[in-house]
């Protein structure tokens, strides 16, 4: 695991940007799971700019997911699909055909989760990966548990991870309570797995990585210390708790 502070979300979002555009040019064809959140929506905005500018090209890069809501149809406005839809892929010339989001209004959940591992294992696996980390420290959506799934699967989501969430709905009932995502080899064997943090809120998290030794399935981001495929991108503010020997600039 490798980790950057930059000085502000903007120039985090720049480099963010700028490690994108330069895997797609190295493979015009690239697997490219983008994520859903806040944090990303600055990197989406000068992936567009860069796009009408001419200076990166998605008509071949295949879009696929890092996680979805059990139980919401992709135009559904909750939807990660829904999200990346509006965010970036219709704003740029990604190709339709190229975008295969997993399923989340599946009738067999468990189902579309084992044909969607399968297809990425057929495809050879993800090529470039981005996601962030939660405050209770999941990645994708791998909650803190006594056992972790290594492929694509059906997530429960914690009580902390709806009330996070509710924000985004009428209530918290309205929020699904489970979720197809990326299992722990999907992003430790990804060929880059770019994490995206910004803010003092995720400031705790960064301390408990540089500080503690041990890595253990109910903390899940420690597991990205198992993969030097991993490239954190974070801020002065997410960064501000962390031994000051565990970073680069």
């Amino acid at each position: 695991m490798n980790i950057t502070v930059f000085d502000n979300h903007e120039a985090l979002s720049q480099a963010a940007a700028e490690l994108v555009i330069d895997e797609i040019k190295k493979k015009p064809d690239l697997i490219v799971c983008f994520p859903t959140g806040s944090t990303p929506i600055r990197l989406y905005e000068i992936l567009i700019e860069a796009y009408q500018k001419g200076k990166v090209d998605f008509s071949k890069v295949r879009v696929r997911s890092v996680d979805e809501y059990v139980g919401l149809s992709q135009d559904h406005p909750q939807s990660y699909a829904f999200f990346l839809s509006i965010h970036l892929l219709s704003c740029c010339n990604f190709d339709p055909k190229n975008i295969e989001l997993i399923n989340g209004a599946a009738q067999d959940p468990q189902a579309e989760c084992l044909r969607y591992a399968q297809k990425l294992k057929e495809e050879g696996g993800i090529d470039l990966i981005l996601d962030g980390i939660g405050e209770n420290v999941h990645i994708g959506f791998n909650e803190p548990a006594d056992q972790l799934y290594d492929h694509y699967h059906l997530e429960s989501l914690s009580p902390w991870t709806r009330q996070v969430n509710a924000r985004f709905f009428e209530s918290i009932v309205d929020v699904p309570d489970q979720a197809m995502s990326v299992g722990v080899l999907d992003l430790l064997e990804a060929k880059t797995f770019l994490v995206l943090s910004s803010g003092k809120k995720k400031a705790e998290v960064w301390r408990r990585l540089s500080t503690e030794n041990t890595l253990s399935t109910r903390f899940p981001a420690s597991l990205l210390k198992l993969s030097q495929n991993v490239h954190c991108l974070i801020d002065q503010e997410s960064a501000s708790l962390m031994a000051s020997d565990k970073v680069g600039k």
